[in-house]
């Protein structure tokens, strides 16, 4: 696994309009947790499962931007920060939020990932991937 090719790759990212891009790393059955302390914690299989939840998010949310604000290596993992802000489509209620990421790659691809609304615990997460 070469973590630092994945990283730079994540680094990179042009967000600006969707989720494709991302979508476009995910190992065909990549695994992703939501935050465990977030509504249910759901998982989702495989890439088109992940991207729908993805799109979804956004049409909820009402996202507008989103960007990488940090990405780095933790061990074997990756960890990247994404600041999003929007206005809610039912509110109109403003919103800036970040989330954080842990990313576990293989062959250039994305093949199991968590969500994190707190830092720290995706640090810890992190560095316990092995």
């Amino acid at each position: 696994m070469d973590v630092d090719r994945e990283l730079e790759g994540i680094r990179t990212l042009d967000l600006e309009g969707g989720d494709e891009r991302l979508v476009a790393l995910l190992a065909s059955d990549c695994v992703y947790h939501e935050d465990p302390h977030w509504l249910d914690g759901r998982v989702f299989r495989g890439r088109d499962e992940i991207a729908a939840i993805h799109s979804e998010y956004r049409e909820l949310w009402g996202t507008r931007e989103l960007r990488i604000e940090a990405a780095e290596r933790v061990g074997l993992a990756i960890v990247a920060s994404f600041r999003q802000r929007g206005v809610t489509p039912k509110g109109g209620v403003p919103f800036e939020q970040v989330w954080t990421y842990v990313f576990r790659a293989r062959d250039g691809l994305i093949v199991e990932m968590w969500a994190f609304s707190n830092r720290d615990e995706a640090h810890e997460k992190a560095a316990a991937i092995r």
